[in-house]
């Protein structure tokens, strides 16, 4: 019997930058704030670097603060 392991709560975070067209705000499945996150948008994975802020979205939640720092076309080796 094979076990899976439970999935990871979604987050509320705000990003910055990046290409023209990607939200201001994304929810990512993460276990707490992660230092980079990745989010899929047309066909690319484009990359934010986490900055130890934290802004107000959605009518008053609190998000982190993620400024764009590249992309790439691929997915991570084993993921």
């Amino acid at each position: 019997m094979s076990e899976t392991a439970p999935p990871l709560p979604s987050l509320l975070v705000a990003l910055r930058g990046g290409p023209a067209g990607l939200p201001a705000t994304a929810l990512v499945a993460a276990a707490g704030v992660p230092g980079q996150l990745a989010v899929e948008h047309h066909g690319r994975r484009e990359l934010f670097e986490f900055t130890g802020r934290y802004v107000t979205v959605d009518g008053g939640r609190s998000a982190p603060l993620y400024r764009w720092s590249g992309s790439d076309r691929g997915a991570r080796p084993g993921r």
